[in-house]
């Protein structure tokens, strides 16, 4: 195993056919009076935290570190379609320093791209965007047709091409490009929202205010749950049928179902992954554990050493 407990996983992020495991490792380091400075941060305990990115292969069990770069992974959309991992990475000790945006190739742990930081990763997506005076204008690549927008407004692409969400006079209105068309989902109000997320199939949204949290129906607004009570939402669901999962003190895990059923999960860890259609992936600071979604088959990928 590449740890021992003085490190603490951070993150783990499994790559698209569900091969590999991306995992973020974090370990602190305590300065003493023979300290050299490595870093320009300071903090109170003038500890300084240093993250490394490590593959792990599902298939063969193998462990790979990228390379010995401080590196982070990147984000809510930190794999592509094709399977390479995104990554940022620095050549100093504990963070400081250029950042570059890197993708990696997970079979290899070859490098593929990279660029600065300060440079748009394309991410593939169907449109673009570009202020025009106080507006915003989207266009979509593949037909040019656009749509112009107050900088102020609420407005999220969607995952489905052409469609865009939108505040327009007090709703949350769906707007399709293809036909020029504006569908209203439902009243905001007064409240402001500070979240709308679009789940990766363009079916659902998170809409999220200052009083309330709900997931509504991407094309007629019904609401399929309301988070008034119970658990928060986690993350989407890629298996069909499943539209998220949702967590209740960080360690009691569920699933909402299309019908609005919840669904509990053989899950009591920091964080839930799914794994294809019929497995999960459990883990949090030194643990990582692989089991099918009715709790058989459990099994221990990672066990920090002493």
């Amino acid at each position: 195993m590449p740890f021992s407990k003085t490190a603490e996983i951070q993150w783990i992020s499994p790559s698209p056919d569900g091969r590999f495991l991306a995992v973020q490792a974090r370990q602190h380091w305590y300065a003493r009076d023979n300290w050299i400075q490595l870093s320009e941060r300071e903090t109170g305990s003038r500890r300084r935290s240093r993250y490394e990115v490590w593959i792990l292969d599902l298939t063969t069990g193998d462990w790979k570190e990228i390379d010995d770069r401080y590196r982070e992974i990147g984000g809510v959309d930190d794999w592509s379609a094709a399977g390479t991992l995104l990554t940022g990475s620095t050549d100093c000790a504990f963070g400081d320093g250029e950042v570059l945006v890197e993708r990696v190739d997970p079979r290899t742990g070859r490098i593929l791209s990279s660029h600065l930081n300060s440079v748009p990763e394309d991410l593939g997506q169907w449109y673009e965007k570009r202020s025009l005076g106080t507006d915003t204008v989207l266009r979509w690549k593949a037909n040019g047709r656009e749509l112009r927008l107050p900088n102020m407004g609420l407005m999220r692409p969607s995952t489905e091409p052409g469609v865009v969400f939108h505040e327009s006079d007090g709703y949350l209105v769906r707007h399709e490009l293809a036909h020029d068309t504006t569908t209203r989902l439902i009243e905001l109000g007064t409240d402001h929202v500070s979240l709308v997320r679009v789940s990766p199939d363009g079916r659902f949204l998170l809409l999220d205010n200052a009083n309330t949290s709900r997931i509504l129906d991407a094309s007629t607004g019904a609401v399929v749950h309301d988070f008034d009570h119970g658990p928060g939402f986690a993350d989407w669901s890629r298996v069909p049928g499943r539209v998220a999962l949702l967590c209740a003190g960080r360690m009691v895990w569920t699933a909402l179902l299309e019908d609005g059923s919840l669904v509990q999960l053989p899950v009591q860890a920091l964080r839930c992954f799914e794994l294809g259609s019929d497995r999960l992936l459990a883990f949090d600071e030194h643990h990582i554990e692989r089991m099918r979604f009715d709790g058989s088959e459990r099994v221990t990928l990672y066990e920090a050493k002493p």
